[in-house]
């Protein structure tokens, strides 16, 4: 299985912006569709990354997302992690699973500039597609620090009680520079 590397700072803001994107989401069922398009507008777009990530990786195509990314309980991703760690490889996501990453966020691109009202069930299996991706992949890739701070990104709707992260902070150089 082909391996892409990516800077783990990228990595980081990946994982960050895809638990965004998943809270977000979730928030626009309850408070409109319409109030979540206004949100997104001067935010960092799906389809930047997207692009980016397909910069990397070339023209590739996944149809099976079953076996993607396996799904270990989280004391073997934690090992899994330290493994991953030790033998320097910590960088790298398989070609399929960044085509994947690649194919949500376009995904979530299609829907910003879709004709639609409301929050749809599409719309849900996406948010869905999205937390369980980011969860399975970051697991693996990411130390215990890295995932309380991706927990904590800021979101639409957010409860301003709560103390978050703003998703500029986890903006890579890498990135900056698209």
């Amino acid at each position: 299985m082909e391996r892409i590397k990516i800077e783990h700072d990228f990595l980081v803001f990946l994982f960050a912006y895809l638990r965004h994107l998943d809270l977000s989401l979730d928030r626009s069922r309850w408070n409109g569709w319409a109030d979540y398009l206004v949100y997104t507008r001067g935010r960092i777009q799906s389809a930047t990354i997207s692009s980016y990530l397909k910069g990397k990786i070339g023209p590739v195509s996944v149809t099976n997302t079953a076996n993607i990314l396996p799904n270990y309980s989280y004391r073997e991703s934690r090992l899994r992690y330290l493994w991953r760690i030790c033998t320097w490889q910590n960088d790298y996501l398989t070609l399929y699973a960044t085509s994947y990453a690649c194919q949500l966020l376009d995904r979530h691109n299609a829907y910003l500039r879709a004709d639609i009202t409301e929050f749809t069930p599409e719309l849900e299996m996406l948010r869905r597609d999205i937390a369980d991706f980011y969860t399975r992949a970051s697991e693996v890739m990411l130390s215990r620090s890295e995932l309380r701070k991706i927990m904590r990104v800021e979101h639409f709707w957010q409860n301003p009680i709560l103390t978050t992260i703003a998703l500029k902070d986890f903006l890579p150089a890498s990135l900056a520079r698209v």
